[in-house]
């Protein structure tokens, strides 16, 4: 806890230079974490924090290309106290009207190591000890409101996935197929944006596999500047990661930054998470 102080402290400084965000984290395992972000150091994004399990460090860039596009990096670092590391490498970049992501992932210890919620995330996180992971999408726009693409993973539940999407003013519908080791099947979802809400269903359909994600996030349910979200994922197909997953955030206006709690749960465990997000800045970046 000392250590956790100091870094607040440290935060506290180092913001009334800089520009950054600090966020104070717990949950219910217990854990606690203390962070700071988005510090501009040498037109590098440079975030860190302490927690009582370990120290993370991240480093990210992001390059205008002009006209051809835009290109951007992020590594982040983290390593416990018992000498287990997670480093996660990913690299984004647009080139007309071509679209590419990936991401490498290594690590040595499972994700609840460092992160004790992690795994009930609703993107998937491997329960593994360790592993090295690999994933990439390309997207192509072939015109304003139609969008094909190709996605591979390599590692835990490797697969290959083609899909197409079909824009539609508030209205996005997905269509594709998957198939690898573990699941192999027909793609279908859809997302529809109003004025304040966002619902999102996805779902694999196969003949030894099936598969829904969903989520909805709606803006300013519980007053002006609020926002609620909510997921579930059931995905009994997967073999390196938890096949149920669910949670829900309520984040609201606290003083100069925002208070967000919530739930985590799925196959085996249930926890809470509250955190307080602050912006830091420099003498001249308020009035």
């Amino acid at each position: 806890m000392r250590t956790l102080s100091w870094l607040l402290g440290f935060c506290l400084l180092l913001g009334a230079a800089h520009a950054a965000d600090v966020e104070v984290r717990a949950t219910t395992d217990p854990s606690v974490r203390v962070g700071i972000s988005g510090l501009d150091i040498r037109g590098f994004d440079v975030g860190f924090g302490v927690s009582n399990v370990g120290l993370d460090l991240s480093v990210g860039r992001r390059l205008d290309l002009s006209a051809l596009g835009t290109l951007s990096a992020r590594t982040t670092i983290a390593a416990t106290f018992s000498g287990a590391f997670n480093v996660v490498s990913t690299a984004n970049g647009t080139l007309g009207p071509i679209a590419l992501s990936s991401s490498l992932n290594a690590f040595t210890a499972p994700p609840s190591a460092f992160d004790p919620l992690a795994v009930f995330s609703y993107e998937p996180t491997p329960t593994l000890n360790s592993g090295l992971l690999f994933s990439a999408t390309g997207r192509y726009r072939v015109q304003r409101d139609l969008v094909v693409g190709v996605s591979g993973e390599l590692g835990a539940d490797s697969g290959v996935s083609v899909f197409g999407e079909i824009r539609r003013d508030e209205l996005t519908l997905r269509l594709g197929g998957r198939t690898g080791a573990t699941a192999t099947g027909l793609l279908v979802g859809a997302t529809m944006r109003g004025e304040t809400t966002t619902l999102g269903v996805d779902a694999l359909l196969g003949m030894n596999s099936v598969g829904v994600t969903g989520s909805v996030v709606v803006q300013d349910l519980l007053g002006e500047n609020t926002s609620a979200r909510a997921y579930l994922a059931f995905e009994p197909w997967r073999t390196a990661a938890l096949p149920l997953r669910y949670g829900a955030d309520v984040t609201l206006p606290v003083a100069r930054g925002a208070l967000t709690a919530g739930v985590r749960g799925g196959t085996g465990n249930v926890g809470l998470r509250v955190s307080y997000a602050f912006p830091l800045g420099g003498p001249d970046d308020e009035e």
